[in-house]
């Protein structure tokens, strides 16, 4: 796949997306912002984080 085979050639890419499967999917890590709060982390960090969560409509503590 493209995508792979660019992040293995170190290049750079910024990807604007509501589609969270997506994202954790092809990114190495995540920025949401949202008013209120924010986070950065790897893929991984962020699907298992309460903003995460709370962005799908659930809650975690």
């Amino acid at each position: 796949m493209a995508l792979v085979t660019c992040r293995d050639a170190s290049f750079s890419y910024i990807m604007i997306s509501h589609d969270i499967q997506s994202a954790a999917q092809y990114a190495t890590h995540i920025l949401h912002l949202r008013t209120k709060q924010a986070f950065f982390g790897t893929a991984a960090e962020y699907t298992a984080s309460s903003v995460c969560a709370r962005f799908l409509g659930g809650e975690r503590k």
